[in-house]
């Protein structure tokens, strides 16, 4: 039976596996550098160069990163004032809407006090 507790075991066990395959690449990469058959200067200027340019590409994936947030911040923001712009307009109509009720019934009170409102040979009587 499907469950969907299942998928998300699923889902944490492929990262955990993901995680670990990246994790034994970078050290299994590092151990192969150490055990090289090469000068020590040398062994060090690739481990520079190596670190060097993964620090490019992370600095480069966290400012993409980064900008993707600002852009979904900026969305987000869009959406709230668009929305905020229509409850104001919707619940201006509202207001309105009662105002105009509000007076209708006062002006048919109005003209029920007065006798304006009853036909001839009727008693107008308010249900209290």
């Amino acid at each position: 039976m499907y469950n969907e507790f299942d998928s998300d075991d699923q889902g944490s066990s492929n990262l955990s596996f993901v995680a670990g395959l990246f994790t034994g690449a970078v050290i299994g990469a590092g151990v192969g550098l150490l055990f090289a058959p090469r000068p020590g200067s040398e062994l060090r200027g690739r481990l520079a160069d190596s670190a060097s340019a993964m620090g490019r590409r992370m600095s480069e994936t966290i400012d993409a990163v980064a900008d993707a947030g600002r852009d979904a911040y900026q969305q987000a923001r869009d959406v709230a004032s668009t929305a905020g712009d229509e409850l104001r307009s919707a619940a201006g109509d509202v207001s309105s809407g009662v105002e105009k009720g509000t007076a209708a019934i006062r002006n048919a009170a109005s003209a029920a006090r007065s006798g304006t409102g009853r036909r001839q040979g009727q008693d107008f009587t308010p249900n209290a």
